[in-house]
């Protein structure tokens, strides 16, 4: 525009204006980020003077990609064993100055394992989900933003240790009768083995057993976590018992308290 020039210029793109500007001797800055993702043509638009006429600039083609974010995850503070509720959160942060927030979902992942997953809440660029990890050691969470219409598709991770939950080993003696009401015997008893992750913690128990009966061990596989087996009375009458689990991947090891079958 010649330097005499005043009045107001207007960028446009396509119909849309999306910037306007006043004439400084006869030129002046237009700035937008109001420019979707896709193809655009824009030109500027000057509206004239007494001593100018209005006239359009030719236009140019611009191609606005979508924008690369940044993921950032962090876990809830302390110790976390296997199984037990963890919050993690992860922030998707916009472009700088940008004006539209990052939507749509986040998943997190233990490896390739799906924890859960959440959606970005508004401006603030956070999706929270509460999660349980069922493998112990150093693990990585990773947290996966699917992208939308503005923002390309990214991830972040976080290393997090879990430890082993602690279990309890119980065990129970039922007596086993035989014969016609009235005229009933002790035929047997039936011992109970039962392992259980303690809480906060959540793991079901594999490997086994060793329960020791007076100087008696026998190595029992556990079935759902529990293991039975059967005593004659000569067995077991007056014998001592006890339980012990070795643990596992996810679980320590735990001893029963001791057990006395009844001498009569």
């Amino acid at each position: 525009m010649p330097a005499a020039a005043s009045g107001q210029v207007e960028l446009m793109d396509g119909a849309k204006v999306v910037a306007k500007a006043i004439l400084d001797h006869g030129s002046a800055t237009l700035a937008t980020s109001n420019l979707g993702v896709g193809d655009h043509a824009l030109k500027v638009h000057y509206s004239g003077s007494l001593a100018y006429r209005s006239t359009n600039s030719k236009a140019i083609a611009l191609k606005v990609a979508k924008a690369a974010p940044s993921v950032d995850v962090a876990t809830q503070a302390g110790p976390i064993v296997v199984g037990q509720p963890m919050t993690v959160t992860a922030r998707v942060a916009a472009r700088p100055n940008g004006d539209v927030a990052p939507a749509g979902m986040v998943r997190f992942y233990d490896g390739d394992r799906l924890l859960g997953s959440s959606v970005l809440q508004g401006k603030t660029g956070q999706a929270t989900a509460t999660v349980r990890l069922i493998d112990s050691g150093s693990r990585t969470i990773r947290a996966v933003f699917d992208g939308d219409l503005n923002y390309q598709g990214a991830a972040g991770t976080i290393p997090r240790s879990i430890a082993k939950a602690n279990s309890t080993t119980t065990v129970k003696v039922a007596t086993v009768l035989k014969g016609k009401p009235g005229r009933q015997s002790l035929d047997s008893y039936q011992v109970t083995v039962q392992v259980a992750a303690v809480a906060p913690g959540q793991a079901g128990p594999t490997g086994s057993v060793v329960v020791t009966v007076g100087k008696t061990k026998r190595t029992l596989k556990l079935t759902n976590g529990a293991a039975t087996f059967k005593l004659t009375p000569a067995q077991g009458r007056g014998q001592t018992l006890t339980a012990a689990y070795a643990g596992d991947g996810r679980l320590q090891a735990s001893v029963s308290k001791k057990l006395t079958i009844s001498a009569r």
